[in-house]
């Protein structure tokens, strides 16, 4: 008979089992708890950033509103220094930005303000602000609005040739009109009349390939064409800059004291302060000469049909003159008129007097 022998395992109490199982549990209980406090915590901190970050962008959005309020007062008293970029843009910023504001939880915000200009863009400047948070420099506010600087002259004004005539003119005894563009092949008008184009006569003078615009604004309309104020405004604007140096005045309403032997022979304005000097009709037409030369817009208000023939003058800007009772022939073999852009070294794409409000466009407002 065989003797068999059975070996049994030993059993864990089942109390034992019960026991590393709540451990187990609670292990994971722990875990879980760690885990949610963790998780909590972060999102308590990602609330507390978003929120901050909120906060800072609503600040840096306001710090940007600031400089673009600031940078419309400073093209309202300032002339910026435009640099032309390859591409035709041309840009220019304050002489110094706005100081950087600060929170009242002490977060500086450091702001910037642009200019933009392009041809395309008939007068309208673009004013643009930026703020920056220096505790967050990842937030960026950004502000513009196209705005239009509205001066003495109409954009017709700003942009004239170098010659309007209200009615014809004998340019026969003249030698050179300069148009923009002169002698390019994107040439601009070289004179622009009331009448038909037929009614100007050239003879011998040159204008450097450019054209002749006839029909271009009403009969009798001379003033309207070019200025944008009325005669009683623009004579209070030079009555209150009479006092100042002659360097220091935009606007010239001319006297009888202004001319000598009834000749104007005073040299007036810069491509960087260009004038609008009026000859109002009581001086007639006088006779411009004694070599003065003159960066801006001169308007002759008389009819200057029959005036007597220039002498030595060279006006960078615009003419305006009326020949309506005949033709304007005022201009010698010595008097040339210029566009302001062939001005010896460069000059701008217009006339720019100061401006005398700002303009905002409509619809142009961008805050993102």
């Amino acid at each position: 008979m065989t003797n068999c022998s059975v070996h049994i395992r030993n059993r864990i109490p089942p109390a034992r089992q019960r026991g590393a199982a709540t451990v187990l549990i609670g292990l994971t209980l722990v875990m879980v708890s760690v885990l949610l406090v963790i998780g909590v915590a972060q999102t308590t901190t990602l609330e507390t950033r978003m929120a901050r970050n909120t906060v800072l962008a609503n600040q840096a959005r306001q710090a940007a509103l600031a400089g673009f309020n600031y940078g419309n007062a400073w093209l309202k008293t300032q002339r910026p220094a435009w640099i032309a970029q390859p591409n035709g843009v041309e840009i220019a910023t304050p002489t110094s930005n706005p100081p950087a504001m600060t929170s009242s939880a002490g977060d500086r915000f450091a702001i910037n303000v642009t200019f933009e200009r392009r041809a395309e863009w008939a007068g309208y400047v673009r004013v643009e602000a930026t703020a920056v948070p220096g505790s967050a420099p990842e937030i960026e506010a950004r502000v513009s609005q196209f705005v239009r600087l509205s001066s003495v002259l109409t954009w017709a004004g700003e942009t004239a040739p170098p010659l309007v005539v209200d009615g014809c003119a004998d340019l026969s005894a003249a030698s050179d009109v300069y148009p923009l563009g002169a002698d390019s092949d994107r040439v601009g008008n070289a004179v622009t009349t009331s009448a038909d184009s037929a009614c100007l006569r050239l003879g011998g003078a040159n204008t450097h390939g450019g054209s002749l615009q006839g029909e271009s604004f009403a009969a009798g309309e001379l003033w309207d064409r070019l200025m944008s104020v009325d005669r009683e405004e623009f004579q209070t604007l030079a009555a209150e800059q009479s006092a100042r140096d002659p360097t220091q005045r935009d606007y010239w309403w001319a006297t009888a004291t202004d001319l000598v032997a009834g000749e104007w022979r005073r040299s007036l304005g810069s491509v960087e302060r260009p004038i609008v000097l009026v000859i109002p009709t009581a001086l007639g037409c006088p006779r411009f000469g004694g070599g003065a030369q003159i960066v801006g817009v001169v308007l002759i208000e008389a009819d200057c049909s029959g005036a007597p023939a220039w002498g030595d003058v060279h006006l960078y800007g615009s003419l305006g003159v009326s020949g309506v009772s005949g033709d304007f022939g005022s201009l010698g073999p010595n008097s040339r008129l210029f566009h302001i852009s062939q001005f010896p070294g460069g000059g701008p794409a217009r006339i720019e007097p100061p401006p005398l409000d700002i303009v905002q466009l409509a619809g142009s407002w961008r805050d993102f």
